[in-house]
């Protein structure tokens, strides 16, 4: 034993068995798995990935675009035509004719007149204490029974009712000229050749007898129908007076001859027809062109506006 202790040399390692090499083996194979699990996966493993993600994005576009096609609902499908903008394009404004507002200033003064004769009688006739404010009637009466005293005496009512017509075509046209006054708007060429638009109100010195003044909106559309609907009430009636003479015989105007019958009964009278029926006829195509402009039809076929005069 001391003699071994004192052995300068290290033992030699002893012989390998079969059974420690085959273990030694075993543990180096197991620790190879371990590493080659523990190592990053392959490059086919990588190669896969790519191709799984670009799998996965188009089925995700494909369920879009089927989630899109498929048909919306009713509540969607309103919202959406709200949404859209309306079938027609363009702006309308009404262009008021300068010589009807020139008819219309000398008009309305005249319909008042003749108006208050009618209501004031007999204190408006001969010999009434207000007749000297209506002096003219007393030829005109002369001429037609229906303003002198036979038919008044007769109890004809047909002048007075006639008359209470003109109050409601009157206060028509007072209100057709005050909006076209306060809201209209006055378009001047500039120097380039561009159209400068002044405010609603302004530039009043020239809008009566100028055609570069506009009406639009809302005021334009009421001024329009009511000017439209008094012209062709000022048309019928006189249209109406003239055919009841007619048909009873021209009882009250037939004891006059030609000459006069011509110069102080069908002149006067046929001014109230013929120029409100071109305003009748001015006004029925501007609002044929403002159903038109809602309405989308297109300019080429849109019927031609008429140049006011």
């Amino acid at each position: 034993m001391v003699a071994t202790r004192k052995h300068s040399k290290p033992y030699p390692p002893p012989p390998e068995t079969p059974s420690s090499a085959t273990g030694r083996s075993t543990s180096t194979s197991r620790r190879g798995v371990v590493r080659k699990s523990s190592k990053p996966p392959s490059s086919s493993a990588a190669d896969d990935k790519p191709r799984r993600t670009l799998s996965q994005s188009q089925s995700q576009s494909q369920s879009r675009s089927r989630s899109r096609s498929r048909p919306r609902s009713s509540s969607t499908a309103g919202a959406a035509a709200a949404t859209q903008t309306p079938p027609y394009s363009g702006t309308w404004t009404h262009r008021p004719s300068p010589l009807i507002m020139l008819w219309l200033l000398i008009s309305i003064p005249l319909v008042l007149w003749d108006t208050g004769y009618v209501f004031l009688r007999p204190y408006s006739m001969p010999g009434g204490p207000l007749h000297f404010l209506w002096k003219p009637y007393g030829l005109y009466g002369q001429v037609d029974f229906m303003y002198g005293w036979p038919e008044y005496r007769a109890g004809n009512g047909f002048v007075g009712a006639q008359s209470a017509i003109n109050l409601v075509e009157v206060m028509g046209y007072v209100y057709y000229l005050v909006t076209v006054f306060k809201c209209s708007e006055v378009r001047e060429k500039t120097a380039k050749g561009g159209r400068k638009i002044q405010g609603k109100g302004e530039g009043q010195g020239c809008w009566l007898f100028t055609s570069r003044n506009s009406l639009g909106g809302r005021e334009g559309v009421i001024a329009l129908l009511v000017i439209f609907a008094c012209s062709v009430m000022t048309v019928s009636k006189t249209v109406l007076y003239g055919l009841v003479e007619a048909f009873s015989g021209f009882r009250d105007v037939g004891h006059n001859d030609p000459a006069r019958l011509v110069l102080l009964w069908l002149i006067p009278n046929g001014l109230w027809v013929v120029f409100p029926s071109y305003a009748a006829y001015y006004f029925a195509s501007e609002i044929l062109n403002a159903l038109q402009t809602v309405t989308g039809v297109p300019a080429r076929e849109k019927t031609r506006r008429i140049k006011s005069l």
